[in-house]
């Protein structure tokens, strides 16, 4: 029998489901699979179970009856947990997931560690009952790890806790390597549609957090800029829409989804990353650690999260106020007037990404958590 620590990961979905959550939860179990015997608990979105092994890890798929107001609901799931959870050393919660929490809390654990990567803000009605659940569940969790300081020291939620903050970034691989040839024809065919323009690019979920249409509006004062959006989502036909109301057709091209293979591409081929966002639903702006990792400067937003600390404002990009489509076409406009404050931020970047982001630093400290925290319950059992 393995003598690796057995870590239970309980989080709302799991890859293929795009998201940045789910995108982190998989990244961990990846990159620590050699030293943890993971499994990983989650909802089924279309309400079927199933079972499977991804990334080294047994993936247990609830059924679910439905899912609403962003979260699934699943009475499958409760009876896994307290079947898994006996046999496991640890759990990895990730937050937020009310039904996580809620089972958390319910049937408890040996030892848990709770990835934060932002309060709830949407569903202010029914985060009134939920606060005082989630509020006993951070009593009883060992350590928590929000996704930066920033978020610590802005979250209402953790404001008790600072004995148990332990600030653990998301990191992701360096896929950054050299150029193929089907990636310089790619590279060519984009900025050759840019007519010598100015290449902004956005890649995500068309959700309404993200603040796509606010870099819509910005790019009325942008004449000079042509933007890509790659993604797809729930937004993506009010975008499309509110791109011909503003005569944008020219200058925006709606790229739907593409597959990770070719998204190089783009990157290489963009000057500036936008990300927008305009809610703290935005935690940390995976996406923009990625255009990091290919050396492009970031124009992001002041959020209370994880996102200007991630791109820092003046070194690796520019950082606007929230919701505010001038202030994000006057930086669009500062780093398409000038290519050497561009190169300056992305190489800035790079070396910010390399120092801080890779998978492999935030998996040792991931793994330094999970081992604070066993060492804690062992200190108790004694």
């Amino acid at each position: 029998m393995s003598s690796r620590p057995r870590v239970l990961v309980v989080n709302k979905f799991y890859p293929p489901w795009i998201g940045g959550i789910e995108k982190a939860a998989a990244l961990t179990v990846e990159s620590l699979r050699h030293e943890i015997d993971f499994r990983v608990l989650v909802c089924s979105p279309d309400g079927h179970g199933a079972s499977q092994v991804m990334h080294g890890a047994t993936v247990l798929r609830a059924p679910s009856v439905g899912v609403f107001w962003s979260m699934p609901v699943s009475f499958r799931f409760m009876a896994l947990y307290q079947k898994l959870v006996r046999d496991c050393d640890l759990v990895h919660f990730h937050e937020p997931f009310p039904m996580g929490t809620w089972v958390g809390w319910r049937y408890g654990f040996p030892c848990g560690v709770l990835t934060y990567h932002s309060d709830i803000h949407r569903q202010r009605i029914l985060n009134l009952a939920y606060q005082p659940i989630f509020n006993r569940f951070l009593h009883k969790i060992d350590l928590i790890m929000p996704t930066s300081a920033r978020l610590a020291a802005h979250s209402r939620s953790l404001a008790q806790f600072g004995h148990k903050i332990r600030p653990v970034p998301l990191g992701i691989e360096d896929q950054a390597g050299p150029v193929t040839p089907a990636q310089q024809n790619q590279i060519q065919a984009i900025r050759d549609s840019a007519q010598g323009r100015t290449v902004f690019f956005n890649l995500g979920r068309m959700v309404s957090y993200k603040g796509l249409d606010v870099l819509l509006d910005a790019m009325q004062y942008c004449p000079f800029a042509i933007l890509y959006l790659v993604g797809d989502g729930p937004e993506r036909l009010r975008l499309e829409r509110l791109t011909q109301k503003l005569g944008l057709t020219e200058q925006v091209r709606f790229c739907g989804m593409v597959p990770d293979k070719d998204l190089p591409g783009y990157f290489r081929a963009a000057d500036v990353f936008a990300l927008p966002s305009n809610s703290p639903a935005e935690a940390f702006g995976l996406t923009q650690l990625e255009a990091m990792s290919y050396g492009l400067p970031v124009i992001n937003t002041d959020l209370f999260t994880g996102v200007p600390d991630v791109s820092l404002h003046g070194r690796t990009g520019l950082t606007v106020p929230v919701n505010n489509s001038k202030a994000f076409a006057a930086a669009m406009t500062t780093l398409s007037e000038d290519a050497g404050l561009r190169e300056t931020f992305g190489k800035n970047a790079r070396e910010r990404f390399e120092s801080l982001f890779t998978l492999t630093i935030t998996a040792k400290e991931t793994l330094k958590v999970y081992q604070e925290a066993l060492t804690k319950k062992r200190r108790r059992e004694i």
